[in-house]
C-alpha cells in the first residue's frame, strides 16, 4: 500500500517538472529566434541589367550629377528595441 501511495505522489510531481522544462525551453527558443522583418520596410526587385551594362551607364559625368539616396533616420531608442547586442566593430581599425 505504501509503494502505491508514493507512486501516486511522484507522477504529478514528475509531470509538473516536465511541463516546467518544456515551458522553459519554449521561452528560451522564442527569445533566440530572429524576428521576421516587416515586409513593408523591405523593398525587393530584380535587376535586369548585367554588371557590364551598369558600369557602362555610370560614367564620370553621371556620377558627378547623381544625387544621394535618402537615408533612414534611426533614433537611439529604436536601436535598443531591435537588438540587445552591442554594435559590431571592424577589425581593421
Amino acid at each position: 500500500m505504501m509503494a502505491r501511495q508514493q507512486r501516486f505522489f511522484s507522477l504529478p510531481l514528475l509531470g509538473a517538472a516536465l511541463l516546467g522544462v518544456l515551458i522553459g525551453a519554449y521561452l528560451f527558443a522564442s527569445k533566440r529566434s530572429p524576428k521576421p522583418a516587416s515586409s513593408s520596410r523591405i523593398k525587393k526587385h530584380k535587376v535586369k541589367k548585367t554588371p557590364e551594362e551598369t558600369l557602362a551607364y555610370w560614367t564620370k559625368e553621371r556620377m558627378e550629377q547623381a544625387t544621394p539616396a535618402p537615408m533612414p533616420s534611426v533614433e537611439p531608442r529604436d536601436l535598443k528595441k531591435r537588438s540587445s547586442h552591442p554594435p559590431r566593430t571592424s577589425q581593421s581599425e
